[in-house]
């Protein structure tokens, strides 16, 4: 749900490349694409932002991975992302804004509402 005319502003959905991502699962520390998934009212207020960090491998360990649209299998796409990638749920933290530094796109609809829900079921499990 991020505003694609202006990509400057963080919105729920926004895929981003996040500079220096810690090691993930023994990664070495890489740029890596994020969907932002705080909430809009905690976006308003400024600060850090929540995110799930995505990869390019296809996890067979992870059971909640959510595929995202990518333009080689969907040209159309809006997310940004030019091959493969899955949001990987249990991998969110706060970042700075400022470390969010290239945007890429967005998500929306059924996409956006599968990686929301599995963050959640990982900050609220049942």
């Amino acid at each position: 749900m991020s505003n694609p005319r202006n990509p400057n502003i963080v919105r729920q959905g926004s895929i981003y490349w996040l500079k220096n991502c810690e090691p993930l699962d023994d990664d070495n520390v890489k740029d890596r694409p994020v969907v932002v998934v705080d909430d809009p009212e905690s976006l308003e207020s400024g600060g850090p932002v929540i995110v799930v960090a995505c990869s390019t491998k296809d996890r067979s360990s992870e059971p909640d991975k959510v595929k995202l649209p990518d333009r080689s299998t969907m040209p159309q796409t809006r997310s940004g992302l030019p091959k493969p990638c899955w949001a990987i749920p249990r991998w969110h933290f706060p970042v700075e804004r400022e470390r969010l530094s290239e945007y890429k796109g967005h998500l929306t609809g059924g996409v956006l509402k599968a990686v929301i829900s599995a963050y959640l079921a990982h900050v609220f499990p049942r």
